[in-house]
């Protein structure tokens, strides 16, 4: 379990760095996906209201969607899914 854990730290790393490379503009390019994964959290939250379907807002969570964008909001949602079980 905790190779999941170091696995997906390190894929987020590789994945911010690659940004922070490639794009003429990083910080602009990383704020803005930050911005869109708190927004997609936002909307997973509210939407939850009518579908049952929430992510709990924690420090982890809100880092978790600002590093990764809306991918992180996703892999939040499935990792909820497969565990919930």
């Amino acid at each position: 379990m905790d190779y999941v854990l170091v696995l997906a730290g390190v894929l987020a790393l590789l994945i911010l760095l690659r940004i922070l490379t490639v794009q003429k503009k990083p910080l602009r390019t990383v704020l803005y996906g930050g911005m869109k994964g708190v927004a997609a959290l936002g909307a997973v939250n509210l939407a939850g209201l009518l579908t049952g379907v929430t992510i709990p807002v924690s420090v982890l969570s809100l880092g978790l969607t600002f590093l990764c964008g809306v991918p992180g909001v996703i892999t939040i949602l499935v990792l909820n899914l497969v565990f919930s079980s």
